[in-house]
C-alpha cells in the first residue's frame, strides 16, 4: 500500500465533499475553513491525487474539487482548469 498523504481540495458546498468522502475508502477528512459556500478540506488518503481525480469525474458538478485539489504542501485554492 502507498505511504500516507494530505491532500487538500475546495469544494462548492459539503455535500459535495460527502459524496467524494463515501467513495474514497480507507480515507479520512476534515474540514479546515468554512468559506461559505465553500469549504476547504484536507484529506488523509493512500490514493494518489490522479486517483482522486478519477472519482471524481464520477460525481455530478465536482469541478471546483477537480480544479483545485493538491498536495497540502502546494495547495493554492486557486482553480487550476
Amino acid at each position: 500500500m502507498s505511504k500516507t498523504k494530505k491532500i487538500k481540495l475546495r469544494a462548492e458546498c459539503l455535500h459535495d465533499v460527502h459524496s467524494l468522502m463515501a467513495k474514497l475508502s480507507h480515507s479520512e477528512y476534515r474540514v479546515i475553513s468554512k468559506m461559505l459556500p465553500d469549504v476547504e478540506v484536507v484529506i488523509t488518503s493512500s490514493q494518489s491525487i490522479e486517483s482522486i481525480k478519477e472519482i471524481l469525474k464520477t460525481i455530478p458538478d465536482s469541478h471546483v474539487m477537480i480544479e483545485t485539489i493538491a498536495l497540502q504542501k502546494n495547495y493554492t485554492g486557486e482553480r487550476i482548469r
